[in-house]
């Protein structure tokens, strides 16, 4: 499975019409709110169908993508769990059998209404009203899904994996030098990968990196070159090899591209 990870540096509050996503993950909690259309889903290894009128909570450092081939009006809400720490027990020790909650159960719990509200007025809100809105939509949605207690130190040890390696992946690292970072062994750290995480440590890395270079191919006048060596990789043919394998196109389309949609 390819992904890359999304950073957001400040909570999201947004109404559009786009919900396709490619496979990421990230370390906030997503809420969407789908007011018309459909779309496709697959969330934690597993596919869904999202209807009109439906509600999806998303956990933090959960891998989840959208496909949509209708349109659609959306309501997405992005935010730390800084934000809401009343709830941060909840997100960490527990998981929801399924991350959709129904029309049916989303109109008695007024959350149309509600979301729909928070999107007009979040922006224009004190600070204290925002923290209210985020606490109420996310607090009735917690309450309408089923969840399960989650296995703690697995939850734990990928945190812990994915910060430390967001910290390293530019220098050289393996996985041996995770697990003695974390005082697991080699053999449970390829499990977690394998099962938990659904990569394997090498592709996880490069994926990492490829992230960081597609901003420096967009951000800078840097070489290929320089920006392969900046990023981690031990030479120009590993990064090439690696770019193509997880974007489908080398670094220097890449760059063609970019420059391309600027002169539009």
């Amino acid at each position: 499975m390819n992904f890359f990870h999304e950073y957001h540096s400040e909570t999201k509050i947004l109404h559009n019409q786009k919900i396709y996503f490619d496979a990421h993950l990230h370390y906030e909690v997503e809420i969407i709110a789908l007011f018309r259309g459909s779309t496709s889903l697959l969330v934690g290894g597993q596919d869904y169908k999202m209807h009109e009128g439906d509600f999806l909570i998303v956990f933090p450092n959960t891998i989840h993508s959208y496909t949509t081939s209708s349109p659609v009006d959306v309501g997405k809400f992005i935010f730390s769990l800084e934000a809401i720490p009343e709830l941060k027990d909840a997100f960490e020790n527990k998981f929801t059998e399924s991350p959709i909650i129904p029309r049916e159960k989303a109109e008695k719990a007024n959350l149309h209404t509600l979301s729909k509200e928070i999107l007009n007025c979040y922006n224009e809100s004190s600070a204290i009203v925002k923290k209210a809105y985020l606490l109420l939509l996310t607090g009735k949605l917690l309450e309408l899904c089923r969840l399960q207690s989650r296995d703690k130190l697995d939850h734990d040890i990928i945190n812990s994996i994915f910060n430390y390696c967001q910290n390293n992946y530019l220098s050289k690292i393996t996985q041996k030098d995770v697990a003695t970072a974390l005082h697991v062994s080699e053999s449970y750290l390829s499990h977690i990968f394998s099962k938990k995480i659904e990569i394997n440590f090498c592709s996880y890395i490069n994926i990492l990196r490829i992230n960081k270079a597609c901003e420096s191919l967009s951000d800078s006048n840097k070489s290929i070159t320089q920006i392969a060596q900046e990023c981690g990789f031990s030479s120009l043919r590993t990064f090439n090899r690696a770019f193509l394998k997880h974007r489908e196109i080398t670094p220097s389309e890449y760059k063609k591209s970019l420059a391309e949609k600027a002169v539009k």
